[in-house]
């Protein structure tokens, strides 16, 4: 689950139990958000928003 980031991001990431990373990169718009492992709910493991980047042109 992700918290804080942009609108219109879906709030639900599927992760590999196998291997959770304590941090993800996904691309939004001409850029990345940044996302760092917080904890969990229950079973599912928690992404709090971090920071953002643009791609260079």
């Amino acid at each position: 689950m992700l918290t804080g980031g942009p609108e219109g991001l879906d709030p639900f990431l599927r992760i590999d139990d196998a291997v959770l990373p304590d941090r993800v990169a996904l691309r939004h718009l001409n850029g990345y958000e940044h996302f760092e492992r917080s904890g969990h709910r229950g079973e599912v493991p928690v992404y709090r928003w971090i920071y953002s980047t643009k791609i260079a042109e």
